[in-house]
This record gives structure tokens, sequence and C-alpha cells, in this order.
């Protein structure tokens, strides 16, 4: 892209404020993704939504595998202190 290009878009132009607002609410998810995508498989995902209550099951099809048991008790400690544990 030319610069006049990049101008047009507006592209590095925002309000400092804007700026801060959304590194604040980024911060959370970010941490969030990090702990979500730490092994490679969708385990810990689905193990995330059987925990607060928006699937039935963590069960994975074959080859996949569920997710580790030091894993698993992260997950459960984030949700814990995010407050978003299904209703048993």
């Amino acid at each position: 892209m030319a610069g006049w290009q990049v101008q047009a878009a507006g592209v590095g132009r925002h309000a400092p404020s804007r700026s801060a607002t959304g590194r604040a609410r980024w911060r959370p998810l970010f941490e969030l993704a990090r702990l979500l995508f730490a092994e490679p498989s969708p385990a810990a995902v689905k193990h995330w939504l059987w925990r607060t209550g928006l699937i039935d099951s963590p069960e994975l099809r074959l080859p996949m595998t569920g997710v580790s048991p030091a894993l698993a008790g992260r997950l459960d400690a984030e949700i814990v202190r995010r407050g978003t544990l299904a209703a048993a």
C-alpha cells in the first residue's frame, strides 16, 4: 500500500484512549486464548465448553485425544476464576 492509501484507509490513526481501552479488553482474552490453545488439539476448547455448560460432552473422535490432566486443571481453575462454571 502506498502511504496515501494507508492514510485513506485510516490505518495507524486512532484515538489513544480507544487504543488503551482495546488493549485492556484484549489482555484477558489473549491469556484465555493461550490457555485454550496450549495443546495441539481442540480438546481444551471442548473441555471449556463442556465445563461451562455449552456442550454436553468433551468427547473427541479418534485420532484426537482428550485434554491432559494438567491442562484440565488449569482450565477448571480459570473457569472458576472467571465465574463461568456451569451449574451442576
